[in-house]
């Protein structure tokens, strides 16, 4: 008898976590590309994202790059080396080599 009660609420359990993921999707992604306007994103997505205009038009706003970092000065391929390995992609052997060549 607990187990199927217990099965019941993780299953509702699960249920919210993915609905709420989907609702807040637009600060989700906003906090994975470190905007500057995060903090806008998450009121409107919290406050009107029921809305599902202003849940659309956020997601949009959250996935469109702004157009600061469209331009940036620093993607020399050292600074492209170094984010790479500060993100894991590629060893510290790795990221001296490519600047030993690159020097």
């Amino acid at each position: 008898m607990w187990h199927s009660h217990f099965m019941s609420f993780a299953f509702g359990l699960l249920i919210t976590a993915v609905c709420v993921s989907i609702y807040l999707l637009p600060t989700l992604i906003a906090i994975a590309q470190r905007r500057h306007d995060i903090v806008g994103i998450f009121l409107l997505n919290l406050f009107l994202g029921w809305t599902l205009i202003v849940w659309a038009g956020v997601l949009i706003w959250a996935c469109i790059m702004p157009a600061s970092s469209v331009h940036k000065s620093n993607n020399t391929p050292i600074d492209i080396a170094r984010r790479r390995y500060a993100s894991g992609e590629i060893t510290f052997a790795e990221l001296e080599e490519i600047t030993k060549n690159l020097a």
